[in-house]
């Protein structure tokens, strides 16, 4: 990565001070009898050296002083002994005038908040400058900062978050007093969804228009909601399935919190799902490669989502949304208890299938839910036998979709920047299908085989947290929190054929046959895999300023981790796995900010597992801001360390000749037979803003996969069926490895509600699969080398918008359904085909355009937003190919594509009462 260190070179050039140095000679002063302030200012504008004072020190006084070519600290010295005073000299070279020599400053601290003004809601990230100098911080996650070392005197702070209107206001200060301040700051649009935090942030003010981040959907149901998520440079949206990719890392590997706590969903339905209810959100932070250690062990990377609940009163509101697929409400009010203000918030969301099937969906499933007739020859293992591989043709199909969740949230504020939080989530989802088709021989009229398929998946997720954070003094802050995660899956796959109740072709009746199959399929025991996962842990963590440049941070973590997963589908091994283990970890983190606007912070967590061993991960990273006058505001940032992950996730290919769902996907931590996850990152971030209206972004990753537990297909396929039995994980599990690395680049213009953006992606994501390719390295199935996308949004009038988003992806490979390749490999049954290496088989090109028109303003009092939009305008974008016999192709096979969901017409509506 030499460019890396090339780039950060030139960015501390770049960022060196241009102010003159206090060595420069040749200045000349007279004064006599004239104030101390006068003469410093005359100074400060003479050498355009920085110097601060406090207008108690100079209050009153006057200076004699006269010098002739002189360098300007030998001035300075002058004028400060003519009137009793002194001075000292920052690192910054800032120069500080004292009261006299044997007086130390006494330094007085202000520790505040920065708060909406509206909701009340903490601004985390904020920024906090102190006006006329080069002191400035961030606010915290909670939106607390803390300037300590402050001069006696009246300063100016200015505030500034992502948006927000930035606000100046004054503050005085007494000789080592404390001052607590509450910033409030006005949102400066109409927020009506999630907002998305991604990476760095140039340091200068924010437009509340920025053109890669802002208000977003989480559920993507609209053009605007789905831009916030995938803006993100490294972020990519699995085609069909709403799962998100993260630089190179499977759909679903990083992890999803709530509120701090994991939060796991297996099954995503394209845009008719996600896992929470939009009115339920307010922010959504992105943790991709070169995270801190603060943020936990997770080998790919994290999302952190957050209820939208204010510490602070409000009147209270209603909100409700309304598309195809859910109809969701959400009601927040004041509360006042135990001396504390804050507010609460309940929503609850359910899909409108039973009520309204939309049509693309609708038929993408009837198109999926099709008997594969290569897979259901390699189930029956009689393809050879019957000269052809039967095409089957559905005579019924049936669908159910549906899926509900309600969120609940409480937070209290008191006195002394105190508060108290708590949320839980309960989300309970079922997708089922069942299917009778027939197959018939080519150039036949019998229906040789009759078969009845069905499949379910049901899986509820439920999360528990509370929480208090507090000031200790006026330089530390501590906070605690507690969290219970529950996460059960049942899928269930079974089959029926007709020779299992005597059918014949050529005197039963189909009707009949069908209605015992059936029959016999409701008798048949389940079988599937299951997955129960429990957690419950708490942590507490504390802040300490120790001076304006050098922050600590350290904390610890306890968990206890239940989990119990089975495999029992016939198709595989019977095998089990079920840990009961505790994790305890403990981290400490030092930040430094170094002269020339650079911040070192250096960090090491530690986590010992019952009976898995201590691991430690070391993270290191440098940030420079700067200004420049091409680039305007600009930080540059490098980041790497080592990164574990103690709940591994693993995706089970669904072999069934209808399956809809491609894999099952379950989660268990590591029971010690095989070493968790571990990954060395490397990245680099830079955003620059060279107007307001204007962002600049690139980042570049590596990460080197060198433990990477996976399910060993070959061991699963070896031997189906069987009672289950409880193993080791090793027995079934192997350890693969990998890498994934990459570079992408946005760049963005908004004014208002118009906003134009343009970007590309790199990405190479390979990995080796236990017993397959030859121990080979191919490229995952996820990955997507190149995408490019691009984004409009043109005002009308009146509130009215017309939205077109445009992404195309090129590059993917393993064409054939992955059940192919997992599945297919390891059967030499005569008549089947033979299964290539994924990585050469390419898919075609993926076009993907959506637009539509929307109105964002007002009814009466209340914010509302309404949208039309044509998603898929082009349809017909092919996900994967299956196999059906052909005797005119050289392969004995051809390729039947399976589609995307077609062009769909999406109406919603959102208003908050």
């Amino acid at each position: 990565m030499k460019w890396a260190a090339g780039l950060l070179a030139l960015a501390a050039v770049l960022a060196s001070p241009r102010t003159g140095t206090a060595q420069e000679s040749g200045y000349s002063m007279a004064v006599r009898g004239v104030s101390v302030q006068s003469a410093l200012e005359e100074w400060a504008e003479l050498t355009g050296v920085s110097l601060v004072y406090s207008s108690d020190v100079v209050a009153g006084r006057r200076t004699v002083c006269r010098l002739d070519a002189a360098n300007a600290e030998e001035l300075l010295r002058c004028i400060v002994d003519g009137a009793g005073l002194d001075f000292y000299r920052l690192s910054s070279g800032t120069y500080v005038v004292i009261r006299d020599p044997a007086a130390t400053p006494a330094y007085g601290t202000i520790t505040g908040r920065v708060l909406d003004a509206v909701t009340g809601e903490p601004i985390p990230l904020a920024r906090v400058e102190l006006t006329g100098s080069e002191r400035r911080i961030l606010a915290d996650g909670g939106g607390s900062f803390v300037l300590p070392r402050m001069l006696p005197g009246a300063h100016q702070l200015t505030v500034s978050g992502f948006g927000y209107a930035p606000r100046s206001l004054p503050i005085r200060i007494g000789a080592a007093e404390s001052v607590l301040r509450e910033v409030r700051l006005d949102p400066e649009v109409i927020q009506l969804g999630a907002v998305v935090v991604d990476g760095l942030r140039a340091p200068g003010p924010r437009s509340a228009s920025s053109p890669l981040a802002g208000p977003g959907d989480v559920m993507p149901s609209s053009i605007e909601g789905s831009a916030a998520l995938r803006s993100s440079v490294g972020l990519a949206r699995r085609p069909l399935f709403a799962e998100l990719s993260l630089q190179g890392g499977a759909p679903g590997e990083h992890v999803v919190r709530l509120d701090g706590a994991p939060v796991y969903d297996p099954v995503a339905l394209g845009r008719s799902r996600s896992a929470f209810s939009p009115l339920a959100l307010r922010r959504i932070r992105l943790s991709k490669a070169g995270f801190s250690v603060k943020d936990g062990s997770y080998a790919s990377g994290l999302v952190d989502v957050e209820h939208a609940v204010s510490d602070a009163t409000g009147p209270g509101g209603v909100g409700a949304f309304a598309d195809p697929w859910s109809s969701s409400v959400g009601v927040s009010l004041p509360l006042l208890a135990f001396g504390g203000e804050g507010s609460m918030m309940f929503s609850g969301r359910r899909s409108n299938w039973d009520v309204f099937r939309e049509p693309a969906l609708d038929q993408a499933i009837r198109d999926w839910n099709r008997v594969d007739p290569v897979l259901m020859g390699s189930l029956l293992g009689d393809a050879g036998a019957t000269g052809a591989l039967l095409p089957y043709t559905f005579h019924g199909h049936g669908a159910d979709v549906g899926f509900s969740d309600v969120h609940g949230a409480l937070r209290l504020s008191f006195p002394g920047f105190r508060s108290v939080n708590a949320s839980f989530y309960r989300g309970t989802n079922r997708f089922g299908s069942e299917l009778f088709a027939s197959g018939t021989a080519p150039g036949s009229s019998l229906l040789d085989r009759l078969v009845v398929v069905g499949e379910s998946y049901d899986w509820s997720n439920l999360m528990a947290q509370a929480g208090a954070d507090w000031l200790v003094g006026s330089r530390a802050s501590m906070a605690v929190r507690s969290w219970y995660s529950e996460h059960e899956l049942v899928h269930d796959y079974a089959m029926a054929d007709g020779s299992e109740v005597g059918y014949d072709p050529l005197t039963s009746d189909v009707s009949s046959v069908e209605t015992a199959l059936r029959a016999r399929l409701d008798a048949r025991p389940p079988t599937g895999e299951g997955n129960r996962i429990e957690e419950i842990g708490a942590t507490l963590q504390a802040d300490f300023v120790a001076s304006p440049s050098h922050v600590l941070s350290g904390g610890v973590e306890a968990i206890r981790m239940s989990s119990r997963a089975h495999l029992d589908n016939d198709l595989v091994a019977s095998v089990a796995t079920h840990v009961d283990s505790w994790r305890l970890a403990g981290f400490v983190s030092d930040e430094w900010r170094l002269p020339g606007n650079l911040t070192l912070e250096g960090g090491l967590r530690v986590t010992s597992v019952g009976g898995g061993g201590t691991f430690a991960e070391p993270r290191l990273s440098l940030q420079i801001d700067g200004e420049s006058g091409a680039l305007g505001t600009w930080s540059a940032r490098a980041a790497g360390g080592v990164y574990r992950q103690f709940v591994e996730q693993f995706d089970l290919t669904n072999v069934g000749p209808s399956a809809l769902v491609p894999s099952v996907r379950f989660w268990v931590p590591s029971d010690g037979s095989v070493e968790p996850s571990r990954s060395r990152h490397l990245a680099f971030e830079f955003v620059a803003t060279p107007a307001t209206e204007w962002e600049v972004r690139a980042e570049a990753y590596h990460k080197s996969l060198t433990e990477l537990p996976s399910l060993d297909f070959g061991v699963l396929t070896s031997r189906r069926g069987g009672d289950v039995s409880i193993v080791d994980q090793s027995e079934f599990i192997a350890s693969a490895e990998g890498e994934a690395y990459g570079a992408g680049a946005r760049v963005g213009w908004s004014r208002g509600r118009a906003k134009v953006e343009g970007g590309y992606d790199w990405s190479v994501s390979e990995r080796t699969f236990p017993s397959r390719f030859d121990g080979a390295r191919q490229p995952a199935p996820w990955s997507e080398p190149h995408r490019w996308r691009v984004l409009g949004r043109v005002p009308v009038v009146g509130g009215w918008a017309v939205d077109t988003e445009s992404t195309v992806v090129r590059g993917r490979s393993w064409a054939l359904r992955r059940a192919y390749y997992d599945f297919l490999a390891f059967h030499d049954q005569v008549g089947l085909p033979a299964i290539g290496v994924p990585g050469e088989d390419l898919l075609p090109t993926l076009y993907r355009v959506d637009a539509g028109v929307s109105w964002l303003g007002r009814v009466g009092e209340a914010p509302a937003e309404f949208r039309f939009e044509v998603l898929n305008v082009q349809s017909r974008q092919v996900l994967d190919y299956s196999l059906a016999a052909d005797p005119t192709e050289t392969s004995g096979f051809r390729r039947v594509p399976r589609f995307l969901p077609g062009r769909s017409y999406l109406i919603s509506m959102r208003i908050a009462l």
